[in-house]
């Protein structure tokens, strides 16, 4: 099992651990796994999509997995979160023929969404989380999951090109 699915595994035991009165440090650690579910899905599957073959060695798929960046993911789905889903853009021609692919406007969504969560789990002290706010975050999670996936199988160009962009996001300016 991949450290992306062990975090989304930790997050859906953290969000259960307590059945009736579910502890606030259970339920935010439960909210930021999923987060880091995604982000670690993406950057390990990135490094296999750019880095894979006989001749790479692991240390280097290692060290460009670390050289991703929450900001600049967050910067990159920012942008293509914003494009209208059924007109092609000029910014993104080069990476995605045609208009942006539905999986990737829904992970770039997901990812901001579930971002910001993190953010109010991790220091915002002044609100109470529930339950639901974890497991929402969970389901997100799994979209992602399934999206990517799906994206890999049916369209590897695209996921290939979105990786791109997250590892080298000045490219995208």
């Amino acid at each position: 099992m991949s450290f992306a699915s062990d975090l989304l595994s930790q997050a859906r035991h953290l969000s259960k651990l307590e059945p009736r009165r579910p502890k606030q440090s259970s339920i935010r650690r439960s909210v930021s796994d999923a987060y880091y579910s995604v982000f670690h899905l993406l950057v390990e599957e990135g490094g296999q999509l750019l880095f894979s073959g006989a001749t790479v060695k692991k240390d280097v798929r290692d060290l460009a997995s670390r050289s991703f960046g929450h900001g600049q993911m967050k910067e990159v789905f920012t942008n293509i979160a914003r494009q209208n889903r059924n007109i092609q853009n000029h910014k993104f021609n080069k990476y995605f023929p045609g208009p942006i692919p539905f999986e990737i406007r829904e992970i770039a969504i997901i990812f901001i969404e579930l971002q910001k969560a993190r953010h109010d789990a991790d220091y915002n002290t002044a609100v109470n989380h529930k339950r639901n706010r974890a497991l929402d975050a969970i389901e997100k999670a799994e979209f992602v999951f399934s999206h990517w996936n799906s994206l890999k199988v049916n369209n590897q160009a695209a996921a290939t090109n979105l990786v791109g962009l997250l590892l080298f996001p000045e490219r995208n300016k």
